[in-house]
This record gives structure tokens, C-alpha cells and sequence, in this order.
């Protein structure tokens, strides 16, 4: 992200337990993997989530808010704007803008 993160969302669903989303006043929305961290840790090594996707195209102002139900993803932004989205495999995908 190029400016402050407004959200840390981790995700609950199984499959996606290790991954967590965050959201920022950049207008942009990161997907991270913490599968490296676990095991680097079972090596005694240190190292930083890897973002696996950054999607920069949802709201064309800062992202004040996000939140998720299973592979769904809700957001709002400083410009009025409410998109739904979807994780899949290879990025962020919006579904549907509610609000613009």
C-alpha cells in the first residue's frame, strides 16, 4: 500500500485460513499468505507475509472499510462507493457495485 491501511481482515473459511486482506486509503485492497511465516517459523526463520494480490482498481478513492463472509468481500470508500467482491484463486474479482 502507498498510504495508511484502514482494515486487517482475516479470512475463516477453511481453505483460506492462513490469508488475510487489507484494505487502504490508496484505494486498494491486498490478499496475504501467511503459509510462508508458518514455515519459515518450523525453520527458526523470520520472514514477512507475501501480499499475493493487490487489486487497485475497486474505488477510485480511499477504502475506509471492509469486511467478509466466506470468499465475498464488502468495501467502502471515501467516494460514496460499496463494491462486492469475490477471492478467487488469482486475484479479487468485483462482482458488484452497490452504490457508486
Amino acid at each position: 500500500h502507498n498510504a495508511w491501511m484502514s482494515s486487517v481482515e482475516f479470512l475463516r473459511s477453511t481453505s483460506l485460513a492462513t490469508k488475510f486482506l487489507t484494505s487502504s486509503d490508496d484505494g486498494t485492497i491486498g490478499f496475504w499468505s501467511m503459509d510462508d511465516i508458518i514455515a519459515s517459523s518450523m525453520r527458526g526463520e523470520n520472514i514477512c507475509p507475501t501480499e499475493r494480490v493487490h487489486a487497485s482498481d475497486l474505488h477510485g478513492s480511499g477504502i475506509y472499510c471492509l469486511r467478509t463472509h466466506g470468499d465475498r468481500i464488502a468495501t467502502c470508500s471515501k467516494g460514496d462507493s460499496v463494491i462486492l467482491s469475490r477471492i478467487l484463486k488469482n486475484g479479487i474479482n468485483p462482482s458488484e457495485v452497490v452504490l457508486r
